[in-house]
């Protein structure tokens, strides 16, 4: 498998929408977080997720609001 670093000015940001640690809230996202909670809260969370979709649909903010 081959990895590349990204550089700061390449990452996956929208103009215009603020960084998941500005947003207050997370929007869209209700299944997803509510089961991650109740795989907290049953103390079956993973010890790793992934996270993959499109660019700018909230991927980073619902990892953020973990």
């Amino acid at each position: 498998m081959i990895f590349e670093r990204i550089a700061p000015e390449q990452h996956d940001t929208l103009d215009g929408v603020p960084e998941p640690s500005e947003t207050p809230r997370l929007v869209g996202h209700d299944q997803a977080a509510n089961m991650l909670a109740s795989a907290y809260r049953s103390g079956k969370l993973p010890h790793a997720l992934i996270f993959v979709g499109p660019v700018g649909i909230g991927k980073a903010t619902l990892a953020f609001h973990l």
